[in-house]
């Protein structure tokens, strides 16, 4: 995986440039016709815009993370994800086509690259076999299991309760007219 270090002071993004960036202005607008766009300002990318790509990484990149998380519950894995995201749309910013809105294209990359993950990673995650009756390999111990019955005290009290439900049921009237 691929580092991506931003520093905005020293690419010199600041608040005014910043301002010029947002997507929101016009929400009602596609791509060409609204030059603040998302999509707008991923073509200016593809044009080579370092600041536009500093933008949409900075826009993004938070909400990236925990989008991820969500999928792969773990936030280190997450971070580097989010990383991969960024250097994807990077790399292929040159094939960008605004036909759909940005973030569709954003979140589907991500989507992939958190199912690949888990496809990849399927062999780590599977729960290993115990055998009960085999002797634990580092130990020498079989595993204690819980048995399922009831112990004397717990069915002592379940007696009881039963007991008590069913003579407060018997008490009860034969036939008893509900109001509606």
């Amino acid at each position: 995986m691929a580092t991506l270090v931003l520093d905005k002071s020293a690419l010199g993004v600041g608040t005014a440039q910043r301002a010029e960036l947002r997507s929101d202005a016009n929400p009602g607008l596609n791509a060409a016709q609204d030059p603040n766009s998302d999509a707008a300002v991923m073509l200016r990318v593809a044009a080579g815009d370092e600041a536009a790509f500093n933008y949409l990484v900075g826009r993004y990149h938070r909400a990236m993370i925990h989008f991820l998380f969500r999928m792969v519950r773990n936030e280190a894995v997450a971070e580097e994800l989010a990383q991969e995201v960024f250097l994807r749309v990077y790399r292929s910013r040159e094939s960008y086509r605004a036909e759909a809105k940005f973030t569709t294209w954003l979140y589907r990359i991500a989507t992939n690259l958190a199912v690949n993950h888990a496809r990849d990673t399927k062999h780590e995650r599977s729960a290993s076999t115990i055998y009960l009756d085999a002797p634990d390999e580092e130990s020498g111990t079989t595993p204690d299991v819980a048995d399922d019955e009831l112990s004397v005290e717990q069915r002592m009290v379940r007696d009881e309760r039963m007991g008590a439900i069913r003579s407060h049921v018997m008490a009860l009237p034969e036939r008893r007219e509900w109001p509606c």
